[in-house]
């Protein structure tokens, strides 16, 4: 888990092929970012066109509260403060994510 917050139009997490050069940009307002690489796929999976799911072959980065929040007081305090602001500022609160590629 990234607990990262993006500030300033600066993106909360940059991810970069070595091989293909392609970067990928992450802007978010939500406190935390869930990294997921399929460390245990095993190549028993077959998806679209019977393309199998190997370990390690792509990356999903999910913007989220931080995971078990109600249960960690200064985690909680943290989401609580955003949640009060976006509601007096706006009546409601939006989460927002932008997935950028250079």
């Amino acid at each position: 888990m990234l607990m990262l917050v993006a500030r300033n139009n600066k993106p909360a997490s940059e991810l970069t092929s070595p091989e293909s050069g392609i970067t990928v940009e992450v802007y978010t307002n939500e406190p935390g970012i869930q990294v997921y690489a399929g460390n245990f796929l095993d190549g028993s999976l077959t998806g679209k066109k019977g393309i199998t799911y190997n370990q390690r072959a792509s990356v999903c980065l999910e913007t989220q509260k931080y995971p078990d929040t109600p249960n960690k007081p200064a985690a909680a305090e943290e989401v609580f403060q955003h949640q009060r602001l976006a509601l007096q500022v706006h009546g409601t609160e939006r989460q927002t994510t932008k997935y950028e590629r250079r």
